[in-house]
């Protein structure tokens, strides 16, 4: 209408205008191109998606059920048309497999097959309704068996029956779940039944197990109520093995033998845009149980898209659809389908098998390398085990050789010791030399030796290392020292007593030796004396053996000095009076004579004579004379010094040798001695008195030459003492005649 008044106003002012006949037409062309033009734009606004729907009962039948429900979309979703494409079992799989539609309504079976071979998804799930009127999302499977068959309780008692019914093999709830379930109960349809019938119809499996042409049979859910709603069947003459299980088991409203399942899913292709699939699953969504498109398809509507899993595991487990060679071995789908990764696992093994070939022959080597290490750690742990033994065998006999050589070294001491006792005749050096070495061999830091005395005591004779103030003289049988030289058994004290304190000088302070040894000097089984030794160290073994025969050795040294001693004693001493010999007296004043040469001293001599001592030979004996010289012996030792040397020069003759004394201590001395030996009182001479007469001279005042000079003018000097009258002194130098009283003879 719009465009016939356009042109109208057109030709009206073309004519109006003057304008001819051939504008009006243009005109009129002109509209018509605009209108072509224009036309196209507006249909290009509407893009047409394609709804795949499977037609199990034809497609007019499909086109009257699901159109309403393309047309409800179409309203529904802004610039998009929807048409329906009715298909048959068989049409499906290429017509999706091509891209020919882009959404698809079909079985829960047939959408996993196109999810698993196209990549289909589900974006709504079929709200069905049940016979009573009820929403319905899932469905199952019914076995049926008649009521009166009391031998069939639960599905494992379908191994006693002969003949089983179904509605077709690709019938979901009509076969399918039954199937698996009777899987599970060790029942195999195609071999365990005899008969095995497919009625095509859900009415026609019931009525022929009604009419018992065959034992039992199954169904889809609600179709036992359905039919008893329709009064084809009294539901009691049937009896319903198993009940239903599974996720939306909880709350189904009928009978049901099987784990239910989802109901048919609105799936989108997976070259479908997702933005125009959203847009479908919010429309089907909205899509309420009155509305035109609902009442149509005989349903409630859609909801969210439900779990499918339960189906492809159904699928898979009886290996039909794409499963039919699920969990089966073929080579040439194994290789087509995992060529990449066979290709990869080949080139991974290659390299696996070289890297472990490598492996392997750096492993031998590393093996062989480390069996020769552990050959050579082997024999070197040997080795060193014998090292280790030949070192300790080699310590060892080192340090048996140190002490061979020390005790050797001891030994040689030990000679060195007894050479140089030889040489020492004098007693107190041999055992001051002795006990000197004892202590340097024995490591020890003090040392004494003890010598016997008649009077039944050890009298410390040398020490070393402590003053002899500190050294007692020791009874017998009063201490250990005495009770070693009583049984002659050497003592070795580890804990010495506290008596011991201070012994030992360390420095800064005098501490108490750690250990002492007592050791016996005796020889030819006469006790001797004892050494004591002290030290801050132990004593060895070896060292109480070596200590032991020093003292041994030392004791016959001892003994041979004492011999000497006495031998030699002997030799310049008078054996009645015991005292100096003429011959020692002689050597002694060569001695000081020479000494007063050399140095300028004095010497003074006194002769002395025992007067009228023949008379006392006759008249009272010999043994009374010899009584009276030792009497006169003892006192001129009492009155002498211990400087001077007093002898006996012959018979009744006695020399007293005054060393550093000049006339006045000569003559001084003598009368001390004259006046001591008048004095004298002897009870062998009955009454009668002794006196001497005694020349005396200094060496000196008289400018003598010689000894013998010395001695000659000094008998001279006796010589006229006797002449003036006896019991006087004379000294020679002067002829001087002391005032002395003279005695009767």
């Amino acid at each position: 209408m719009y465009i016939k008044k356009t042109a109208m106003a057109t030709t009206m002012t073309s004519q109006q205008n003057g304008v001819g006949q051939p504008l009006h037409w243009v005109a009129v062309f002109s509209l018509f191109l605009l209108a072509i033009l224009l036309s196209p734009v507006s249909q290009a606004q509407d893009k047409t998606y394609i709804i795949g729907v499977l037609a199990k009962r034809g497609s007019v039948q499909a086109k009257e059920k699901w159109s309403a429900t393309a047309d409800f979309l179409t309203a529904q979703v802004d610039g998009a048309k929807f048409e329906l494409l009715p298909l048959s079992f068989d049409e499906v799989p290429p017509v999706v497999a091509t891209g020919e539609v882009d959404f698809l309504i079909a079985n829960p079976s047939i959408y996993v097959e196109m999810e698993t071979l196209y990549g289909a998804s589900r974006i709504a799930t079929l709200k069905n309704l049940g016979p009573d009127g009820q929403i319905l999302t899932v469905f199952g499977g019914v076995i049926l068996v008649k009521a009166d068959r009391n031998d069939i309780q639960k599905i494992t008692d379908l191994k006693k029956i002969s003949s089983f019914m179904a509605v077709k093999e690709t019938s979901l709830g009509g076969f399918q779940v039954a199937w698996q379930e009777l899987l599970k109960s060790d029942i195999d349809p195609y071999s365990d039944f005899n008969r095995l019938v497919f009625r095509s119809k859900h009415d026609a499996v019931v009525l022929a197990v009604g009419n018992r042409e065959v034992d039992a049979g199954t169904v889809r859910t609600d179709t036992l109520e359905r039919m008893a709603a329709e009064g084809k069947i009294n539901i009691d003459d049937f009896k319903v093995i198993g009940a239903p299980y599974g996720e939306y088991a909880e709350g189904f409203p009928y009978k049901a033998s099987t784990m239910l399942m989802p109901e048919w899913p609105f799936a989108k292709m997976a070259h479908t845009p997702d933005v125009i699939a959203q847009k479908v699953a919010i429309a089907l969504l909205s899509m309420s149980p009155d509305d035109p498109a609902a009442i149509s398809g005989k349903n409630a509507g859609w909801t969210v898209p439900l779990n499918y899993q339960p189906i492809r595991n159904l699928m898979q487990s009886l290996r039909i659809g794409p499963f039919q060679d699920y969990a089966k071995l073929s080579l040439n789908k194994f290789l087509v389908e995992y060529w990449r990764w066979i290709l990869a696992f080949v080139i991974s093994f290659t390299l696996l098998v070289v890297l472990l070939s490598y492996i392997l022959k750096i492993y031998r080597k590393l093996t062989v390398s480390q069996e020769k290490l552990k050959e050579e750690i082997t024999e070197r742990v040997h080795v060193e085990q014998r090292l280790a033994e030949y070192t300790q065998e080699l310590e060892q006999q080192i340090q048996h050789n140190n002490k061979s050589l020390e005790h050797l070294g001891k030994i040689h001491k030990f000679h060195e010791l007894t050479s140089l006792l030889i040489t020492t005749l004098n007693p107190h050096d041999l055992l001051q030399k002795a006990l000197d070495r004892v202590v340097d061999l024995s490591g020890s830091e003090i040392g004494g030796i003890y010598l016997f005395e008649q009077q039944q005591q050890l009298r410390p004779f040398v020490s070393h290392g402590v003053s002899m103030n500190t050294m007692e003289v020791i009874g017998l049988h009063e201490s250990l020292p005495a009770q070693v030289v009583a049984d002659k058994k050497l003592r070795h004290i580890k804990i010495t007593p506290k008596e011991y304190d201070g012994m030992i000088d360390l420095g800064l302070c005098k501490g108490r030796p750690q250990e002492v040894l007592i050791l016996p000097m005796f020889s030819k089984n006469k006790s001797l004396g004892a050494i004591i030794l002290g030290s801050l160290n132990h004593y060895e073994k070896d060292d109480l053996e070596v200590l032991t025969h020093m003292a041994n050795q030392i004791s016959i040294m001892l003994e041979n000095a004492l011999a000497n001693k006495e031998t030699e004693y002997l030799s310049i001493r008078d054996s009645l009076t015991n005292l100096y010999n003429r011959r020692y007296l002689n050597e002694q004043l060569e001695i000081e004579v020479k000494k007063s040469q050399r140095h300028g001293y004095n010497l003074g001599l006194l002769i002395l004579d025992i007067d009228h001592f023949k008379k006392v030979n006759d008249e009272l004996g010999h043994p009374v004379g010899d009584q009276v010289l030792i009497s006169i012996s003892k006192t001129l030792l009492e009155q002498v010094r211990d400087i001077d040397i007093v002898g006996r020069f012959g018979g009744e003759e006695f020399m007293v040798i005054l060393p550093s004394t000049d006339k006045k201590g000569s003559i001084k001395i003598a009368e001390k001695i004259r006046t001591a030996i008048q004095d004298l009182v002897l009870a062998e001479l009955k009454s009668q008195n002794i006196t001497v007469s005694i020349g005396v001279n200094s060496y000196l005042e008289n400018n003598v030459q010689s000894t013998d000079e010395f001695v000659q003018i000094t008998d001279q000097a006796l010589y006229k003492a006797k002449q003036s009258g006896r019991n006087r002194c004379h000294f020679a130098a002067e002829g001087l005649e002391l005032d002395s009283v003279p005695r009767s003879e």
